[in-house]
């Protein structure tokens, strides 16, 4: 419908009917790889940075891959599984074992069977619950982490490893025999799906476990299954059959269904006790969820997708102790009621939402996401309260650094030790909602003490892959150390902004990989002498700063 006039569709399928099907008249029968090639394509993956110096045992590696090879039927799918169980256990008897296996001979679904059977109990269980979701569904890396946590299939084996990377090492495991492979890429975000004989296979061993409700789905819903993917929302099929599914563990609803009511929501959280996973679109009626939220004690990941604008929690959504995710919209404002209580939620991880605020947050000790906390002179709200949060990951904004009465203060928040932080904002409240330029026309000054924002910032010293600073309304007039002396404090640092601050900074060879630098709002009458430093800038802004009357002359050369 959209493409120009003269246009040709090429279409690949596995059967002749599939293409009769969708009215092909032309077929072209896609011949097998020949034997040499099909060798040498299944080494490549078998042998993808493999490190072996001893030629004469790449050559053994060789030639019992010759004969694995032999076996696959010149299927290229079958060639990249079984390679990539034998690149993860090079050692020569793994690989001999697999070519005395006889399953290898019985076609490219029992390949995939033996595959499957290499994998660890905890892996193979993560590959089969992939089996709910619909073929060529766009899966995301953090999210089938997050639901293979949620359900309880990651296993540690040590007091000192995490969950969250021992389920991550799960999916490379997936990932390095193409269990899952990588597709492309979505709003800068990498996606990946299972190819369909694959999915066939994890259908197969999921068994009634695992089940979806399609469009013009005919027949009945096991009664034991434990994982539902709903495809299509049907309000009679949801209040006859769902409701009674006891067993239930995980109900996920697709982001393109229909909204689910209320009442059903209402009705799903009262009934269904057993869940550990609800990811469904509630219509924008949803304001409060109901208290029997808290009757559900295995729950671990909720997100409420839907054009909801506020959502108000009970005081038992505190008792939800496994509770290890919530996500709501962007657009929609939660108001956590009960803030005291929230940090009883001590297993909590991530929280997806405009604002989380709450008092006590140093007991979260787990939690990763934390995109702005605000220091309030008031218990449970200092800034202290960020000195055990070292798996806080991604961007935080601290807010409201006025409230910061000492040094030692800042130095407890211990913000060098949070090395998973890639981007941070250090932000002191304006004095006035005027501009600058009013501000400067009518003789207004700020009267916050510089001295101890100087003190402050010192001790606010960032962890050292930080990738992006901002400081705001910061009126000292001179800088820490860690941003000018100590060369390695901010040398990963690729974008820098100065916003409403009252002295220029030194800018200089501290700053060797900035690539952006804005510039907005800020008292000084010139730019920093050093500049010509900044070899790798690629972007520099600089926006209402009335008293800088001119740029200095840089000698550089710019690439045509």
């Amino acid at each position: 419908m959209v493409a120009e006039m003269g246009s040709r569709i090429l279409v690949t399928t596995r059967t002749a009917d599939a293409a009769k099907a969708i009215g092909a008249r032309n077929f072209v029968s896609i011949s097998d790889l020949v034997e040499e090639q099909f060798f040498l394509m299944f080494m490549h993956y078998a042998l993808d940075g493999a490190k072996i110096s001893d030629q004469e045992l790449l050559r053994s590696h060789e030639s019992i891959g010759r004969k694995i090879a032999d076996k696959l039927g010149r299927s290229p799918l079958a060639a990249r599984i079984v390679a990539g169980q034998l690149k993860i256990r090079l050692d020569f008897d793994f690989w001999t074992r697999t070519m005395n296996s006889e399953m290898l001979n019985n076609g490219t679904m029992a390949t995939l069977w033996w595959s499957y059977q290499q994998l660890e109990e905890h892996v193979k269980q993560c590959f089969t619950y992939c089996s709910i979701f619909p073929r060529t569904y766009k899966l995301k890396r953090n999210e089938l982490v997050h639901l293979w946590m949620a359900e309880g299939f990651v296993k540690t084996t040590k007091e000192t490893e995490d969950i969250e990377d021992v389920s991550h090492d799960y999916f490379d495991v997936l990932l390095s025999t193409s269990l899952i492979q990588l597709k492309g890429k979505e709003f800068n975000e990498e996606y990946f799906t299972i190819h369909d004989t694959l999915h066939d296979l994890a259908a197969r061993v999921a068994g009634s476990d695992c089940f979806r409700i399609e469009k013009g789905m005919v027949g009945k819903i096991p009664k034991d299954v434990q994982h539902l993917f709903i495809v299509s929302y049907d309000e009679r099929v949801f209040r006859e059959e769902i409701l009674n599914l006891k067993s239930l563990c995980t109900l996920i609803m697709s982001s393109s269904n229909k909204s689910m009511h209320v009442e059903d929501f209402r009705s799903l959280i009262k009934n269904l006790k057993r869940l550990r996973v609800v990811l469904v679109e509630v219509d924008s009626n949803l304001s409060t969820i109901s208290p029997c939220i808290g009757q559900q004690k295995h729950l671990c990941y909720l997100g409420l997708f839907g054009r909801i604008a506020l959502i108000t929690l009970p005081r038992r959504f505190t008792e939800l102790y496994h509770l290890q995710k919530f996500a709501v919209r962007c657009t929609t404002t939660v108001d956590f009621h009960f803030k005291d209580e929230i940090a009883n939620l001590v297993n909590l991880r991530y929280v997806i939402c405009r604002v989380f605020d709450c008092s006590d947050i140093r007991r979260l000790t787990l939690l990763r996401t934390l995109s702005v906390f605000r220091v309030r002179k008031a218990r449970g709200h200092e800034i202290q309260q960020l000195e055990h949060l070292d798996n806080l990951r991604g961007t935080l904004n601290i807010e409201r650094l006025e409230n910061v009465e000492s040094k030692e203060e800042a130095w407890q928040a211990k913000l060098a030790n949070k090395v998973h932080l890639s981007d941070l904002v250090l932000q002191w409240s304006s004095d006035s909602n005027l501009t600058l330029g009013q501000e400067l026309a009518e003789g207004r000054a700020c009267d916050q003490s510089s001295d101890s924002q100087e003190e402050a910032l010192e001790a606010l010293r960032p962890p050292f892959l930080i990738t992006s600073l901002k400081i705001m309304n910061y009126n000292g007039s001179t800088y820490p150390s860690w941003f000018s002396r100590e060369m390695d404090a901010l040398e990963n640092l690729q974008h820098l902004e100065l916003s409403s601050c009252n002295a220029p900074p030194m800018i200089g060879e501290s700053f060797l990989y900035l690539h952006t630098l804005i510039i907005s709002d800020c008292r000084w009458c010139s730019l920093s002498e050093n500049m010509e430093s900044l070899t790798l800038l690629e972007k520099l802004v600089i926006v209402r700063c009335p008293n800088i009357p001119y740029l200095p002359i840089y000698h550089c050369y710019l690439s045509p």
